[in-house]
């Protein structure tokens, strides 16, 4: 926290107090740089049709085993689910602009939405440490298990077939 601190150019006294009015700030900005690296990736990944590169990889060493209480709280959107992002999003790619397909992530699940709107949802993702799942929003609400979000390409024509009602 200290060299963070330093870092942003912080000049007051980095006492006790100091360093954990910080740390949420710094835990959320971390988690964020390390989202939009993974989503980064992913994107590019289905973007590209070159080799694949050299992986990189964030390190990131928080030396404080105290973990501020508000961090873990708040919602942590996981690779898997910026994974089935990625992957609804190569699937809509023929439906729909990609530009209309948006995410947005809850404590209980993962949304894909169209034109960032809370009521076109595509589809609902729930991770849990037995299985993973999602709705999709075809009026019967239909479950699909997967064990790896890749398995989704399976059920194309049926993320296809809910997306275009927002066509």
């Amino acid at each position: 926290m200290r060299i963070v601190l330093n870092e942003i150019g912080y000049e007051g006294q980095k006492n006790a107090r100091v360093l954990d009015e910080f740390r949420p700030m710094v835990g959320r900005g971390i988690q964020a740089l390390i989202n939009e690296r993974v989503n980064e990736r992913l994107s590019h990944a289905l973007d590209s049709t070159k080799t694949a590169e050299e992986p990189t990889s964030v390190v990131v060493n928080i030396d404080d085993n105290n973990v501020d209480e508000a961090i873990k709280n708040e919602i942590v959107t996981t690779s898997e689910e910026l994974e089935v992002y990625t992957i609804a999003k190569a699937v809509l790619r023929n439906t729909l602009k990609t530009s209309r397909v948006f995410y947005r992530d809850n404590k209980a699940y993962f949304n894909v939405l169209i034109d960032n709107n809370i009521r076109k949802w595509v589809l609902r993702a729930f991770f849990n440490s037995v299985h993973s799942w999602v709705i999709l929003n075809d009026g019967n609400n239909t479950k699909i298990e997967f064990d790896n979000p890749v398995d989704l390409l399976n059920f194309s024509d049926k993320i296809i077939a809910v997306a275009q009602q927002y066509v």
